[in-house]
């Protein structure tokens, strides 16, 4: 079967952007129950404060802080308080204020389903991600390591669990960030060693830190793992391999829907890149499968015994 192929004629440097694809996906396996249990004790804590609702919409809602006469949100035009029409009501207009007083840069993300903004805890999560749509990233285990940093890195109240004091610029979940950024929004699929090295102890470092995450099994497990294929040359399969390729497109996809329009045609273009550079990597492997079946290559595949080392 192609899947149970190896690609070990690939380049170096398409190996290693394959091995940073694989080091995101284990970044998110360690995030994500770190991020969702945080998410979810503060979203209790607002509704025990606030309380519950359910019966207004996001687009509906006027601010609380619409009688004021001034906008606390940071791009004005986001905000619902400019919108004429909109209705005061005594917990969700609070609620809305809360959660632009709870992001780092007071400017939520207000793509999301308003429905179940009181009765589940990823709704209230989402309005922290930079970018998301009301279809995407509706679970923890299907939002993206990027997604994640993000709802750690804007909302403030996952500080008092980290010992990194976040900044937005040059802490280690922002530098993260600009990682996954770095290895998915990659057209020519490359990444030399020291790069990719680089990446890797990154990701290794946001999953380490000291006040919460240290001591975190699934966060500690996602290290091993990372550490290993940083360390450790392994074969990968090409299911791996096109799946590292797709991860990259769904990534450019879901930018591209939501960034300004001055960046769309930089986006199409290396959407337009990668989906060639798919096209001829699968061309590739099928024309160099190994004919003997047991010219698998050296080293392991993502998945199989770790202790099987390279010959």
């Amino acid at each position: 079967m192609a899947t149970a192929q190896t690609i070990c004629y690939r380049s170096d440097s398409y190996r290693n952007w394959v091995r940073g694809s694989v080091g995101l996906g284990y970044l998110q396996e360690g995030l994500q129950v770190f991020a969702e249990t945080i998410v979810q004790t503060e979203h209790r804590n607002i509704l025990q404060r606030i309380g519950k609702c359910g019966k207004c919409s996001i687009e509906s809602i006027m601010p609380a802080h619409a009688k004021q006469g001034h906008c606390i949100q940071k791009n004005r035009r986001r905000c619902n308080c400019t919108k004429k029409g909109n209705i005061y009501c005594a917990v969700c207009s609070k609620t809305y204020d809360e959660i632009i007083i709870q992001h780092r840069f007071i400017d939520p993300n207000w793509e999301i389903d308003s429905a179940g903004l009181f009765s589940d805890h990823w709704q209230f999560a989402k309005c922290f991600m930079t970018t998301t749509k009301k279809e995407s990233n509706n679970t923890a285990a299907e939002t993206d390591a990027a997604c994640l940093l993000s709802i750690i890195i804007n909302g403030n109240f996952f500080q008092a669990e980290l010992d990194t004091i976040i900044d937005g610029e040059n802490d280690i979940f922002s530098q993260a960030k600009k990682v996954r950024n770095a290895i998915l929004h990659s057209s020519k699929l490359e990444l030399t060693e020291d790069e990719v090295t680089e990446y890797l102890k990154t990701m290794i470092d946001v999953l380490q830190d000291r006040k919460v995450l240290m001591n975190d099994k699934a966060a500690q497990t996602a290290v091993t793992k990372i550490t290993y294929i940083m360390n450790t040359k392994f074969v990968i399969t090409t299911g791996i391999e096109k799946s590292a390729i797709e991860s990259a497109q769904r990534s450019i996809k879901g930018t591209g829907e939501l960034c300004e329009n001055g960046l769309k045609e930089l986006t199409s273009q290396s959407l337009a890149e990668i989906s060639r550079a798919k096209e001829d990597a699968i061309d590739e492997i099928e024309k160099n499968k190994p004919k003997d079946r047991n010219a698998s290559g050296a080293g392991i595949a993502i998945g199989q015994d770790t202790k099987t080392k390279e010959q």
